[in-house]
This record gives C-alpha cells, structure tokens and sequence, in this order.
C-alpha cells in the first residue's frame, strides 16, 4: 500500500480555495488531505507554481495533485472529483452553501464590477 497522500495547493486568500476547504471539512475529509497554503507573491508561491508549472497550461489555486503524476485544477472539478471519492454531495452541507449563496456570491458580484470598472477606464 502506497503512503501517498494527496495534496491541496492553496492561495491563503483565494475564495475559490476557501470553498474547496469548508467542502472537504464538511465531507469529513481534512485528514485525508496534505496542504501547502501560501501567501500571494510569496516565497513559497513562487515554489509552488514552478512545482504545478509543468502539469497544467496555466497554474491557478486551488490544484491538487490527486494521485502520484496526477494534478487537477479548478475548484468545481475538484469538488466534483471528492463528491465522488467520498460519497458526500455538496449540495447536503450547509456552510458550503452558507459560504456560496452569501461571500462567495458577493465576492463574485465585486470582482465583476471591477473588471467593467477597469474596462471602462483608460489605461
């Protein structure tokens, strides 16, 4: 048996990793899981995206590597990827949708208006 554990790359101040974790401490996952969370434009960022730099076109957080030599990004496949593995459905877990339907939804709202902002904005 294999000691491999898989392992969550985490922005320490991404909504998108925010949501993958309350999902897998709801799923009763946490154990199951190595973290390597890390500051924006830290030192430790900059490993961590050489490290995913050669398995993905371009390196966004959160991305796991789910199996040895196997990496995925992109919060809702992920989510997806652990309902499977653990038989748990996001859609049953409350603070997950406390999360998605409040700060998660206005995070979204914010980052939109932003965009057009600067879209309408000279450079």
């Amino acid at each position: 048996m294999s000691d491999f554990k898989p392992t969550l790359y985490l922005n320490h101040r991404c909504p998108f990793c925010l949501k993958l974790m309350i999902f897998v401490r709801e799923a009763g996952m946490w154990d199951d899981f190595a973290l390597e969370v890390f500051e924006p434009g830290s030192d430790a960022h900059a490993a961590i995206k050489e490290k995913l730099a050669s398995h993905f076109d371009s390196v966004t957080f959160p991305s796991a590597q789910i199996a040895p030599g196997e990496y995925m990004k992109d919060t809702a496949a992920l989510i997806a990827r652990f309902e499977e593995q653990s038989g748990k459905s996001a859609a049953d877990m409350p603070l997950l949708d406390y999360y998605q339907t409040g700060v998660m939804k206005q995070v979204g709202e914010l980052f939109m208006e932003n965009k057009r902002l600067k879209e309408g904005v000279p450079a």
